[in-house]
């Protein structure tokens, strides 16, 4: 298996030492394992992405001397890819409109809460019949897409195997390299790579709404 790990900053402004930890952790462990290391601009954000900190982010991961494999991917560019995958979701009647903000979800008394604040409980999964002339977003049923697809299962080193794949944690992170050798994840906090899946069952899909 090649490992392949990346590092995707959104050029809303500068980077902070946040940023740096994670780029150094990505592009070590990848060199480590004699992987590679990508990099990816999040400069969806029409409002805020400037091409300055556009430089400025190339510049000082050029300062930290990281180097990464082939060349810079934007996510603006790739919009297509990601309607052709949202489409396909919903032919797949795995998708379903959601006409909450953040703030509804902040407020709303039945919300779960997670270590970052409210998770999304749930409100608009299974409206009878949803006015898509409102501004809304696109979520994941992810109750359904579990199901379609038996457990979620993601590599990580460790863990327990399950029908020949492995099966992760979120208490049990992946350890990554650091510079002066090993150096493990504190304790249920999250990689920059990971994917949490909401109890409530329902992840957003892209598309965020103004709160």
């Amino acid at each position: 298996m090649v490992i392949h790990t990346r590092f995707a900053p959104s050029p809303t402004g500068r980077l902070h030492l946040g940023h740096a930890y994670s780029a150094i952790q990505a592009h070590d462990f990848a060199r480590a394992q004699g992987g590679r290391f990508s990099l990816r601009i999040e400069d969806i954000d029409g409002t805020r992405s400037r091409p300055e900190h556009m430089d400025a982010i190339l510049r000082d991961l050029e300062w930290l001397d990281l180097g990464w494999d082939g060349e810079v991917t934007f996510q603006s560019r790739r919009l297509e890819l990601y309607q052709a995958a949202l489409d396909r979701l919903r032919a797949m009647d795995l998708l379903y409109p959601c006409f909450c903000t953040r703030a509804d979800i902040a407020a709303s008394l039945s919300a779960p809460h997670g270590p970052e604040g409210a998770l999304y409980p749930g409100t608009c999964r299974g409206l009878a019949d949803p006015d898509l002339s409102r501004p809304h977003s696109w979520r994941l049923d992810v109750e359904k897409a579990v199901q379609s697809i038996s457990l979620p299962l993601w590599e990580r080193e460790g863990a327990d195997e399950v029908g020949g794949r492995v099966r992760g944690s979120e208490s049990q992170p992946l350890p990554l390299a650091s510079r002066a050798g090993p150096s493990p994840l504190p304790q249920g906090e999250r990689g920059y790579t990971g994917t949490t899946l909401s109890p409530a069952g329902s992840a957003p899909i892209r598309y965020p709404m103004a709160t």
